[in-house]
């Protein structure tokens, strides 16, 4: 698989502050190989009405991506996980993650 786009990633520690955890400030870190796509999925709303919305989607090259400390910055906007990394397998080895991502 080409990963044909770039992505930055940007992190932030994560302490803890009179017994609450606190998200530092996020920094840059790296640029990751990426490819960036929409999908089209259908969230029903009610009953006999359907409602279709864009996704959009981040491959990426197998990490430890933790969606509570790290975002993903493409084109200059700063996106967060919507819902859990998908770990996607091939020949029983990680291949790659794939990640809905939503505005931060």
């Amino acid at each position: 698989m080409k990963l044909t786009d770039k992505i930055e990633l940007w992190t932030a520690e994560l302490f803890e502050e009179r017994g609450e955890w606190v998200l530092g400030p996020f920094e840059f870190n790296r640029t990751l190989r990426a490819n960036v796509s929409y999908q089209t999925v259908n969230r029903s709303t009610t009953p006999g009405q359907d409602l279709f919305v864009e996704r959009m989607n981040c491959i990426l090259e197998p990490m430890d991506y933790d969606p509570q400390t790290m975002r993903l910055k493409w084109q200059g906007t700063t996106y967060t996980n919507d819902g859990p990394p998908m770990v996607r397998m091939m020949r029983g080895k990680v291949h790659h993650l794939t990640v809905a991502l939503k505005y931060a």
